[in-house]
């Protein structure tokens, strides 16, 4: 672990250096709303910033409170999601708005423990809506913050993505004492996305250079010490998500909904071929299960 002395020049150092080099965004407004602070969060768990920052507004112009949201219909919800992907995040979002204005009359809960139950919330969400909307001083960790944080602690641990996480839990612990843990979990996260990447480590502009015993040391080969990611199911080359995706989107076309064989031929799929229905079959389940899509009379709607 690093010293006290230690901890404070690399919080000077890195606040220093994001006070000057912030990017603006809409969730880090001061003027910004609990609410779209917690509508950004669930965007941001696997779309990149800028295009959630260019798709916001829209959401947030559509479904403007906890509220409308709650009220608003599945279809309504997944239109308005339109080009952010993971199209289920939209589902889960509107599930906990319902929760949030049953259980807590529409108060976004500042408890990270309650937040945690909320549906699409796991433990960097509920830890993150905590932080920024609430000042909650608890670890937040992310992928742009636990590469940082492990490269400044551990050489031989460059990209590995979990086997340090108690320790830089307490790593961070430490650094949020003493600072407002919202402004120094910004600048980890916009320090990991613009100089210290995965692939490519910029050491030589890192206001953490003299700090950090990774320094000048990250190379193609020690980056490719990142766990192995779970292999995704793939039909005729594409990963199942592209499918879901593409079918989430026949059905924004198509408000009245489609029959089986038309997504098939939509999707340039055989109808004929009993394997391929079968798998397509497996992709409608996985939808009905994540409350997306029903399939009744014979065609595929989203569910209501």
């Amino acid at each position: 672990m690093l010293s006290g002395k230690d901890s404070i020049r690399i919080r000077s150092a890195l606040l220093q250096w994001y006070r000057k080099n912030y990017r603006t965004y809409p969730w880090r407004n001061p003027n910004a709303t609990p609410y779209l602070v917690m509508v950004s969060e669930i965007m941001l768990q696997q779309t990149q910033a800028y295009r959630v920052a260019k798709l916001l507004p829209h959401f947030i112009n559509r479904f403007p409170t906890v509220q409308a949201l709650s009220d608003a219909a599945t279809a309504e919800v997944i239109m308005a999601w339109r080009g952010l992907g993971y199209n289920n995040r939209a589902v889960r979002l509107r599930d906990a708005a319902r929760i949030i204005v049953r259980d807590f009359e529409g108060n976004i809960p500042p408890d990270e423990y309650e937040l945690r139950k909320l549906p699409g919330f796991g433990n960097y969400t509920a830890a993150a809506v905590a932080t920024f909307v609430f000042g909650v001083k608890t670890v937040v960790i992310d992928v742009n913050i636990r590469r940082v944080g492990t490269r400044l602690l551990t050489k031989d641990a460059v990209e590995r993505t979990s086997g340090l996480d108690g320790t830089l839990a307490k790593l961070l612990t430490a650094f949020i004492q003493d600072s407002d843990p919202s402004e120094w979990y910004q600048a980890m996260m916009d320090l990991g996305s613009t100089i210290c990447k995965a692939r490519q480590a910029e050491c030589g502009i890192c206001p953490l250079q003299h700090h950090c015993v990774s320094a000048h040391s990250i190379t193609a080969s020690n980056t490719k010490l990142r766990e192995p990611r779970r292999r995704e199911q793939t039909f005729m080359g594409r990963p199942n998500r592209f499918w879901r995706g593409a079918l989430v989107e026949l059905l924004r076309s198509n408000s009245n909904g489609i029959t089986k064989n038309q997504a098939l031929r939509a999707l340039q799929l055989n109808a004929a071929d009993k394997t391929t229905c079968e798998w397509f079959d497996g992709i409608v389940a996985a939808l009905a299960k994540d409350g997306m899509l029903v399939s009744a009379r014979g065609r595929l709607h989203f569910a209501d």
